[in-house]
């Protein structure tokens, strides 16, 4: 870990949460998912933390269903083929890390995603308001405009005369 990478270094970026930071990087690299809450702005937006080439891919299956299906088609096979790209990208991104591990020696660039991705994502402005969504949507957004989270996902109470998003 290098000077900039330490999270009790105050030369560290702080707009950015290092563990936060970590957890993605982790999904990014070994494609896991977990449940996750983030503060953005004063909104919560609570989903499912996944990979960036999972995001893509989704995003790809999302345009296929387009009314548009030439437009869909088209737009559906460049994002298939983009998460392809990322995908072998990150499967030699994590094999250089093992190789490097296993014999010692420190990369010469740290791994550092500056975005994060949800699946499923709701979006919640105060604890019995949310957005509406079908089931949950598909977000991108900044690591550094995350001002909080927690893992697991949020579901408000459910309030009388108000049904559940």
């Amino acid at each position: 870990m290098n000077e900039r990478d330490n999270p009790q270094n105050p030369a560290a970026d702080e707009r950015e949460d290092y563990l936060l930071r970590t957890f993605v990087r982790m999904v990014d690299l070994r494609g896991l998912e977990i449940g996750i809450t983030l503060s953005v702005g004063g909104m919560l937006i609570s989903g499912t933390l996944t990979s960036y080439s999972e995001y893509l891919k989704l995003v790809g299956e999302g345009m296929r269903g387009s009314p548009n299906r030439e437009v869909g088609g088209v737009m559906g096979e460049v994002f298939a083929n983009l998460a392809e790209s990322v995908q072998n990208d990150l499967v030699e991104r994590r094999q250089e890390e093992e190789r490097a591990e296993s014999s010692g020696q420190e990369l010469e660039h740290d791994f550092k995603p500056p975005y994060i991705h949800l699946r499923d994502a709701k979006f919640f402005l105060a604890a019995d308001m949310g957005l509406p969504t079908q089931g949950g949507a598909l977000w991108r957004g900044k690591l550094a405009s995350v001002d909080g989270f927690f893992f697991g996902s949020f579901t408000p109470p459910m309030a009388p005369g108000n049904p559940r998003i």
